[in-house]
Formats: structure tokens, sequence, C-alpha cells
């Protein structure tokens, strides 16, 4: 059999960053939180404030017909 190469064994160069085990779970942690179903419940509450916002405008009468 071939030779074993060691070549990329070598220890990090001080100009190369150290790759810390934490950041390597970061993806994890952030699709646990980031999740599909979040982001759709972030945007009916962004799409509620808007819909108050409008409600409100029309209410009190301080919007016109080119706005509607």
């Amino acid at each position: 059999p071939p030779a074993k190469d060691d070549s990329m064994n070598e220890p990090p160069s001080p100009l190369s960053p150290a790759v810390r085990d934490d950041l390597l779970e970061v993806d994890e942690d952030f699709s646990e939180h980031f999740d599909a179903w979040d982001s759709l419940r972030r945007l009916v509450a962004e799409s509620r404030a808007h819909l108050r916002v409008v409600e409100k405008s029309i209410s009190s009468g301080e919007v016109d017909a080119a706005q509607l």
C-alpha cells in the first residue's frame, strides 16, 4: 500500500485562524432557533402590525383616495 500522507496533519500556522468547536455547531443552532415556522410567525406578526396602522389611518380619516 502507498505510504500514509501526513501533509494535512501539520499544525496550523500562526497566520491561519483556529477553528473553534463551538463554531461548528452554529448551523444547527441557527436552524433550531430560526426555522421556517419562526419566519412565518414573524411575517404574520408584521402583516398584522401593518394592517393595524392602515386601519388606524382609515378610521382617523388621515388617508385620501390616492392612498387607498
